[in-house]
């Protein structure tokens, strides 16, 4: 994933760059949390997600926006 990442960041700018170097880079952050999470690993995991109005906002947003919608801007 990391040698991956680099040659997105150094390659020729195009379109699509921004979201596959982010992508990429969720990826990485998910993998190496997994790997080396040293938290409880008993611990039960919270329900979680988006509360339903919540999600319709960030839908709403993400159809709504004419140009590249980032995780931060999601966030």
């Amino acid at each position: 994933i990391t040698f991956t990442l680099a040659r997105e960041i150094q390659a020729v700018a195009h379109p699509a760059q921004m979201l596959i170097a982010e992508s990429l880079s969720c990826a990485l952050s998910a993998h190496l949390v997994h790997r080396f999470n040293v938290g409880d690993p008993g611990a039960s995991s919270l329900p979680g997600g988006l509360h339903p109005q919540a999600l319709s906002r960030v839908l709403d947003y993400i159809h709504g926006t004419p140009e590249v919608v980032t995780l931060q801007a999601l966030a």
